[in-house]
C-alpha cells in the first residue's frame, strides 16, 4: 500500500505539479536554481522507493493446500510480468515461476509449477496448489509497460501448521474464604495461536473476579453462578480451534446448592445411615418375637380363624361344639 502511493508520484502529473512548487515566483532566483537542481534527484529517490523490494505482502497456508497469491497492479495487455521465487530473503534474483508476454492471453510457467500453478491475468492472482516446503519463501513480481514503467512488489509466502483441538485443564484451589478456579488451555499442534475466553458462550464480565493471563483464565470468589460452561477459543492466521468444559460439584464445593442432597456434610450421611439401620433392626425384632409367641400359643392363631369363618358363614350343627372338643384335646397334648 505505501509502495504503491509512492509510486504515484512518478508520474506526469506529480512530475508537473513539482515543477510548479519549485518554479514558484515568489522565490528568489538562486533559491528556484537550486530548486530546480535538487528536483531529479529527488524525483529519483522517490522511483527508487516505489520499487523497494523490502515492502513485502504476507501470506499464510498449511502444506499440502493451496496458495492464492495477488498483486495490486493494474491489469494491462500492454505489460510483461515475471514472477520469481527469490533464492533469499532479500535476493532479487531466483528461479523464474512464470512469465506473461504483452498482447498474449497466457503466459508460461517453467519447471515443476507447469503442472500445479495457474495466473489469472484479469487480476494479477497466482494460485499455487498442493504446496511443499521448497515452496515456502520469498517471491518477487516485477510487471514492464510499452511507456517504460517498471512496478515490483515483494510477497512472502510462510507455511504454517493448522491448529489441533485446544485441551483444557482445571485446578480449583479452596480456603477458608473462598475458592480460586483456574482454567488453562494448550494446543499441541500448530504455530502462533492467540487464546481468549467464553463464558456459557458468552464474553466474559469485566469485574474484579475474572483475569485473562496468555491462555489460562482465573475465577476469583467462586459462587454457583459460577459453574457453568467456560469455552477456549484458540486461533491463528489459517482459522480458529475451540473447546469447553463445564465446572460442576464434582470439581468444587461451591457448585453446590444449598439444601440440596449434595450438600449432606459426611457426618451428617452417616447419622441417616445409622438412623436407619436402628429402624430396620428394630423392625426385625419385633418381626421375629411375634413369630416366637405364636408359636408358644396356638390359641393365638386358631381364635383369629375361628372368628373369620363365623363371620364369613353360618354353623353347621355341631360344629362349634366338635371344635371346641377338638381345641382341648389340642391343649392336653401341648401340656
Amino acid at each position: 500500500m505505501g509502495s504503491s502511493a509512492i509510486g504515484l508520484a512518478v508520474n506526469w502529473v506529480d512530475w508537473k505539479r513539482w515543477f510548479l512548487l519549485f518554479s514558484n515566483r515568489d522565490l528568489n532566483p538562486g533559491s528556484q536554481f537550486l530548486s530546480l537542481l535538487l528536483l531529479p534527484l529527488l524525483l529519483s529517490l522517490l522511483q527508487a522507493a516505489s520499487a523497494d523490494p523490502s515492502q513485502e505482502d504476507q501470506f499464510y497456508t498449511a502444506l499440502n493446500q493451496d496458495a492464492v497469491l495477488t498483486v495490486n497492479f493494474t491489469s494491462n495487455s500492454q505489460c510483461y510480468v515475471f514472477w520469481r521465487k527469490t533464492i533469499k530473503a532479500g535476493n532479487s534474483s531466483g528461479k523464474l515461476v512464470y512469465n506473461h508476454l504483452k498482447n498474449m492471453s497466457k503466459g508460461g510457467f517453467l519447471g515443476p509449477y507447469r503442472t500445479r500453478a495457474q495466473y489469472y491475468s484479469h487480476n494479477n492472482t497466482l494460485v499455487l496448489n498442493n504446496l511443499t516446503e521448497e515452496d515456502e519463501g520469498v517471491y518477487e513480481v516485477t510487471q514492464e509497460c510499452v511507456d517504460s514503467a517498471i512496478s515490483t512488489r515483494m510477497i512472502r509466502l510462510s507455511l504454517m501448521s493448522p491448529l489441533s483441538e485446544p485441551l483444557i485443564n482445571v485446578s480449583v484451589s479452596n480456603t477458608s474464604h473462598s475458592v480460586l478456579l483456574t482454567l488453562s488451555c494448550n494446543v499441541t499442534e500448530g504455530m502462533q495461536p492467540s487464546y481468549w475466553w467464553l463464558k456459557d458462550g458468552k464474553p466474559l464480565p469485566r469485574d474484579d473476579r475474572h483475569f485473562e493471563q496468555n491462555s489460562s483464565l482465573e475465577v476469583r470468589n467462586v459462587t454457583e453462578q459460577d459453574c457453568v460452561t467456560y469455552t477456549c477459543v484458540s486461533q491463528n492466521r489459517l482459522g480458529s480451534r475451540e473447546a469447553q468444559r463445564s465446572i460442576t460439584a464434582n470439581d468444587s464445593h461451591a457448585c453446590i446448592s444449598p439444601g440440596s442432597a449434595d450438600s449432606l456434610t459426611s457426618a451428617q450421611i452417616l447419622s441417616i445411615a445409622a438412623a436407619v439401620l436402628c429402624a430396620a433392626g428394630l423392625c426385625i425384632i419385633v418381626y421375629c418375637t411375634k413369630r416366637h409367641y405364636q408359636g408358644r400359643n396356638p390359641d393365638m392363631v386358631q381364635r383369629p380363624l375361628e372368628k373369620s369363618r363365623e363371620q364369613h358363614g353360618a354353623k353347621q350343627p355341631g360344629q362349634g361344639k366338635q371344635k371346641r372338643i377338638s381345641i382341648r384335646y389340642a391343649r392336653g397334648r401341648v401340656a
